[in-house]
């Protein structure tokens, strides 16, 4: 549902880095101008740079722009995958870092459609979440060491069918091995794109994948609603006119996985929604569901979500799922903060959230 495509961008306030012994083969005016990987701002020194890629998962090398005359590109912090297109510059220092092991990834198919919190207080008490997403390449600056540290990772999407290249490949998060394309194409209030488009662009996102190994979903065409004339492609409540249209314009496309939405209190509804999503021979990872019940007593929605739970982790087309949300606007008058994961106002789960860990 979320429409922001912003660029990764690191807060002022970081820790403070350790002594600089584990960043070995520091070279001053170097840079280093291949594998890129992504970028912090207003990182104030290169040990901060060094810690900071450190802490990045798939980062082996680092940039720091040190002269002041760059403007913009002062203080900014360039993570690589590689040390290679080495070149002499009198206003970068480069040098290797000292990866941090994380914890083992965790399995499972249970995500968070990430939203309204940033906090790896709020993270760490997911202990049941394997991964989640926020419709952007990049995850929350401050969410990003922890992700490491927690062995949950992070999924990239590209929203919509602007900046794919070079903005897409530059700031996909280091170390994702799954790529999500096109937040709901056939709703025209989110990325908008007939299928006849997305075929279209669909090779550039295949080159971004390949040349970073990850599998890719694809557009995530969704569950209609309410008014289907003037939401949605075809007036169609079902994302199945839209994908076949996609597929029939895109043969030979590589798409590794099927992502789609549906929000519904109906326990039958969503089986026989993700039974017809079957017919394209493909994992389905259902990336947002939730019930839209706002007003309802907190029990009602318990009980979708235990037969929810039921029904995705017994079903084997189902490959991963994701609650929507974490923390909602409590004047929201669709979904309501009763579906929320985390407590409103403390560093805690809801009674909802207390079921969707266990």
């Amino acid at each position: 549902m979320k429409t922001s495509n912003a660029n990764v961008a690191g807060p002022v306030n970081r820790p403070t880095p350790p002594p600089l012994p584990q960043c070995a083969l520091v070279e001053d005016n170097i840079d280093y101008n291949n594998g890129w990987l992504s970028l912090l701002e207003n990182v104030p020194d290169a040990s901060t740079c060094c810690y900071e890629c450190s802490n990045y998962p798939g980062c082996q090398y680092w940039s720091y722009m040190k002269d002041p005359s760059a403007g913009a590109w002062y203080q900014r912090c360039f993570f690589k995958a590689s040390n290679s297109g080495r070149v002499a510059n009198n206003g970068t220092t480069a040098g290797k870092a000292n990866p941090i092991s994380g914890a083992p990834a965790r399995s499972g198919k249970r995500g968070i459609a990430w939203f309204n919190t940033n906090a790896c207080s709020d993270l760490k008490l997911m202990s049941k979440v394997s991964w989640l997403y926020n419709w952007s390449p990049t995850p929350d600056p401050n969410i990003a060491p922890c992700l490491n540290e927690l062995g949950v990772e992070f999924v990239p999407m590209q929203w919509g069918g602007g900046g794919i290249t070079p903005d897409l490949n530059f700031t996909i998060f280091g170390a994702s091995k799954h790529l999500l394309a096109f937040n709901e194409p056939n709703f025209f209030q989110q990325s908008n794109l007939t299928p006849q488009e997305a075929a279209k662009l669909w090779p550039t996102i295949e080159a971004v994948a390949k040349e970073r190994g990850m599998l890719i979903s694809s557009p995530a065409a969704s569950a209609c609603g309410p008014d289907l004339q003037a939401d949605c492609y075809a007036a169609s409540w079902n994302p199945e006119p839209w994908f076949d249209q996609f597929f029939a314009n895109c043969t030979g496309c590589q798409v590794d996985f099927l992502a789609t939405h549906i929000y519904t209190c109906n326990i039958s509804q969503l089986q026989e929604y993700i039974g017809g999503l079957k017919k394209y021979n493909k994992p389905i990872w259902l990336t947002e569901f939730a019930c839209p019940a706002a007003g309802q007593p907190i029990e009602f929605e318990i009980n979708f979500m235990k037969q929810a739970l039921t029904f995705l982790d017994g079903e084997p087309a189902i490959e991963r799922y994701a609650w929507f949300g974490t923390r909602l606007d409590v004047n929201d008058g669709w979904l309501g903060p009763q579906v929320d994961l985390l407590a409103q106002t403390s560093c805690a789960l809801s009674e909802l959230g207390q079921l969707y860990n266990s």
